[in-house]
């Protein structure tokens, strides 16, 4: 495995990730994360995304099922972070 973050070691990375974990807990209030999870392996973060503007691009397209499906979709971003 390429190490992304060489001046610190897997152990350590894998332990702040954890501590950022713990630490976002009931804290994300008010910010664009909805949730942070720390799965062994990868930091998963997902992020709220503002669904408006794929409303306007994808209404013209789509029935009102799956527009509903895609927003659904849309409102989160997941962002991986990894040694």
């Amino acid at each position: 495995m390429i190490h992304a973050y060489p001046s610190i070691s897997e152990t350590e990375f894998a332990q702040a990730c954890l501590d950022l974990e713990t630490r976002c807990h009931d804290r994300l209030e008010g910010t664009e994360w909805s949730s942070v999870r720390w799965d062994g392996e990868q930091l998963l973060i997902k992020q709220n995304r503002h669904a408006g503007s794929a409303r306007n691009v994808n209404q013209e397209n789509s029935s009102g099922d799956d527009l509903a499906l895609e927003l659904a979709e849309m409102e989160s971003e997941d962002l991986v972070v990894s040694p």
